[in-house]
């Protein structure tokens, strides 16, 4: 899959035309997806609402989730960010993200909802959010593996070490550490009723109130993206 620069790509050709092609820029009118941590595309519509997405673990920018995102809301800047791989740089990594991207809404899935759940200053949307990933032991593990697809960069594979893991294990003593009253009501936690992988309902609803619950598995497909999350997400963008 080609990734086509800014210049290339920025206001030549219509969405249909670009998504067609299977390049990773998208917009209705102007190519708007912002792929990767390079900054490959460093402008954004000013006029729209800028949603990022989180992936999943072992996934990157590319997921079919974020494209799937991209393609269905092309009034919105629709970016996405490969998340690092070791949480001590993720969380602070996708912090500033947020802040220079001017974020409006964050959408994250499984581990990436987990750290979307972090984002305390933004509103967003946790879906299926893996809140003990140290604890899911036939995922997280030490060696280097495949991802579903490849980063930005072209990276295909990444690497789990011990230091990684135990880090995970810090992070989740303090998941919960930044929310108060006054953002608990940011955040809307979105939970499939056949999750067989994770399940951090009861936990999620200890500290927040927004929680609803949706057919499907821990994976997302296009049609609960399509029919649950972005009505969801149109709604909170509009409140």
């Amino acid at each position: 899959m080609q990734i086509l620069s800014d210049r290339r790509l920025f206001g030549l050709a219509p969405f249909a035309e670009v998504f067609s092609k299977g390049d990773l820029l998208y917009s209705k009118r102007f190519c708007i997806f912002e792929v990767g941590n390079k900054n490959i595309l460093t402008t954004l519509s000013e006029t729209m609402k800028t949603i990022v997405y989180f992936h999943g673990y072992g996934s990157s920018c590319q997921s079919n989730s974020a494209t799937c995102l991209a393609k269905n809301m092309p009034e919105y800047n629709v970016i996405a960010p490969d998340i690092p791989v070791d949480p001590e740089e993720a969380l602070p990594f996708l912090k500033s993200y947020c802040a220079k991207n001017k974020v409006d809404l964050i959408i994250g899935t499984s581990m990436g909802g987990m750290y979307a759940m972090q984002m305390t200053d933004y509103p967003r949307i946790c879906v299926n959010p893996a809140l003990h990933m140290s604890q899911v032991k036939d995922v997280l593990q030490v060696g280097t593996f495949e991802r579903f697809q490849p980063t930005a960069d072209g990276q295909t594979h990444f690497t789990i070490t011990e230091e990684i893991i135990e880090h995970f294990k810090g992070m989740e003593q303090h998941l919960f550490d930044g929310i108060t009253s006054e953002n608990q009501s940011l955040c809307w936690g979105f939970f499939a009723d056949g999750d067989t992988l994770v399940n951090c309902k009861d936990e999620f609803t200890q500290h927040f109130t927004h929680v609803e619950d949706f057919h499907g598995e821990h994976r997302m497909n296009d049609q609960i993206i399509r029919d649950v999350i972005i009505p969801a997400a149109k709604r909170i963008l509009k409140e």
